[in-house]
């Protein structure tokens, strides 16, 4: 058996010289740095979630190979060596099966294998020969891979579960040799026969995609791989696409990103390649200062995060596997906005950014702020002078962009909101009249128009206010009536409907100010039922309990004649509960009586307009 890599380890250790850099990755080390107990060591599983897959040799049995995994989180998992103490691992799916193969004698013989977590690596056999190999493996935990015959010769299989290994044959029948590389979801295999890359599709068999051989595919078939020649290509639309340098390529997407190895004279390093960019030195792309050099990448998953291999300053002449994740450049989605702030109270701005990692630095009149590093800057207004202009600075290894200004106006007082609904009357339990107890009676049963005075709103500046009725639905305010110059306003209630919340909106030169009501439209008998809503509120000052049933009962008796047209029978009953409330004047006090008797002396005008 052929020991992996001995190209791509003499691609390692030849010239290390790191270019300039336009930071677009950043990179992560895949081993732990500073082991002892792990050598050489490379990457060649990467699953869409970044985790990965990989082997590394034991430096105290140069000939010992073990299995690695290695969460996207960070964490090593040594999963081991085969009988014979070699595990290479040459691909990842999404659910953590892993392809692998060992020996399995000292002759240095090989079994294909397949690890699966909970149930370890597995042998897939072989078709009467010596060695089997791995490839790729899929979401669907089918591996492609090789094996030899008792002819001796190499071909390339498919692994499904239930079926086991089918020979794929060659492009020259069953005399061809072949190798499996990579394998896709669809169960799509490439790889090598005969020097020509092959496309195998299950029901239409092995087919030619020209010189050369592939080494990864993509969910649309799109196939990346080497020329005769040594060149990373992509096989695509019956064509082959030179690359550029001398190499192969070993990874693609499904975005048609493709990575690999180059040799751009004088040196060889790992490329990333797109249709946009061409072939770009990932050296140039990583931070300068990381110490690294990247010599192959073997994989590129969806994210756009990047596996590779190449060497470290922490890990001086060991082969280091590494992660690149793609840093996307700061974009500011939303500006902050001007605040006009009073005195005491809070200041709040806030910016929407994508990119990857960013980091804030907010500017009060250009200068730093100490401390205001998050996406939003909150603090008390206290001082005049902390009026001016604000921004932040967000930045990340890409770039760097600074928002837009916005102005903290500092404002002394807001103007007051003072609202009373002119043509309604306060409950009998809230003789002050406070928002939310307001009662418009509609004397014809039918929808009321409400007024809205706000005519004893003032500005402490003197200004000149502006007057809306608003309504509140989930925190949001929409305007109901105006805004308007003149203090009082109109809205439409609808009968037997509570309406809250509703506010009187007064907009200022220093400000705008809110006053909150609600109120409750009604008829004459409803009104009177409702009175009885509040005698709980009677009980709280003592009242005898002979006397609350007799008003509840007449209460009841006056809603009854009022809502079926007997009205002078419904006054009589409200004239009834007047002579009630007088009797307990000692007990209610003289506010809450002369509030019941209010409301109640309105019910029985309304009744009176009703029945003309």
């Amino acid at each position: 058996m052929m020991r992996p890599m001995k190209l791509l380890l003499i691609i390692l250790f030849g010239c290390v010289c790191v270019a300039s850099a336009q930071i677009r990755y950043s990179i992560t080390p895949l081993v732990p740095l500073g082991d002892p107990t792990i050598g050489g060591a490379f990457v060649r599983g990467l699953d869409q979630n970044g985790n990965v897959a990989g082997s590394f040799y034991d430096p105290l049995f140069a000939e010992h190979l073990h299995a690695y995994y290695r969460s996207a989180q960070g964490v090593f998992t040594d999963l081991g060596t085969s009988p014979d103490n070699y595990y290479f691992a040459t691909g990842l799916n999404d659910f953590g099966q892993i392809a692998s193969y060992g020996t399995i004698d000292p002759s240095g013989n090989s079994h294909a294998f397949r690890y699966t977590p909970g149930v370890g690596f597995v042998d897939l056999g072989h078709f009467g020969g010596v060695d089997s190999e791995t490839g790729g493996i899929n979401n669907h935990g089918q591996v492609t891979g090789y094996s030899t015959t008792s002819d001796g010769l190499s071909h390339a299989f498919l692994y499904t579960d239930g079926i086991g290994l089918v020979n794929l044959g060659g492009l020259s029948g069953a005399d061809g040799t072949s190798t499996g590389h990579a394998i896709n979801n669809t169960g799509w295999v490439t790889g090598g026969s005969e020097n020509q890359a092959f496309l195998y599709r299950d029901g239409q068999g092995m087919s030619s995609l020209g010189p050369g051989r592939g080494r990864s595919i993509n969910d649309s078939g799109v196939v990346a791989g080497e020329s005769l020649a040594q060149e990373p290509v992509l096989y695509l639309n019956g064509q082959v696409l030179p690359l550029g340098g001398i190499g192969g390529a070993f990874g693609i997407n499904n975005s048609n990103l493709v990575v690999g190895y180059s040799l751009i004279w004088p040196q060889v390093r790992a490329f990333v390649w797109s249709e946009q960019d061409g072939l770009r030195d990932l050296n140039s792309l990583i931070d300068p200062q990381s110490g690294c050099y990247l010599t192959v990448a073997t994989g590129i998953n969806d994210a756009g995060q990047i596996i590779s291999f190449g060497v470290s300053a922490d890990r001086p002449g060991l082969a280091t596997p590494f992660r690149l994740d793609p840093i996307f450049p700061i974009v500011i989605t939303n500006q902050p906005a001007d605040q006009f702030v009073f005195a005491g109270q809070d200041a709040s701005f806030a910016v929407g950014v994508t990119g990857t990692t960013p980091t804030f630095q907010w500017r009060f009149n250009d200068a730093p702020i100490p401390g205001a590093t998050n996406s939003t800057l909150q603090f008390q207004v206290q001082f005049r002078e902390q009026a001016g202009a604000y921004d932040v600075v967000v930045s990340n290894l890409v770039n760097v962009v600074t928002s837009s200004v916005a102005s903290l106006t500092y404002v002394d007082s807001p103007p007051v909101a003072r609202v009373k609904i002119a043509n309604a009357v306060p409950f009998p339990s809230d003789p002050f009249g406070s928002p939310g107890s307001a009662m418009v009676i509609s004397t014809n049963g039918a929808n009321a128009t409400v007024i809205v005075d706000g005519s004893g709103s003032d500005d402490p500046d003197g200004g000149a206010l502006t007057y809306a009725v608003v309504y509140f639905d989930e925190n949001h305010a929409f305007i109901a009536a105006g805004p308007s110059s003149d203090p009082v306003l109109s809205i439409v209630g609808t009968v037997g409907v509570d309406h809250d919340p509703y506010a009187l909106r007064v907009y200022g030169g220093s400000g705008v100010s809110d006053a909150r009501f609600g109120y409750f439209v009604s008829t004459p008998g409803d009104a009177a039922f409702r009175l009885i809503d509040d005698l709980d509120e009677l009980d709280e000052v003592g009242i005898h309990v002979r006397f609350r049933r007799q008003m509840e009962a007449t209460l009841t008796h006056a809603s009854y004649w009022l809502e079926h047209g007997k009205t002078k029978h419904g006054i009589f009953a409200l004239r009834r509960v007047q002579y009630l409330v007088r009797l307990q004047r000692r007990h209610l006090g003289p506010g809450v009586t002369e509030a019941f008797l209010s409301f109640t002396q309105t019910v029985i005008n309304s009744a009176r307009q009703s029945s003309h």
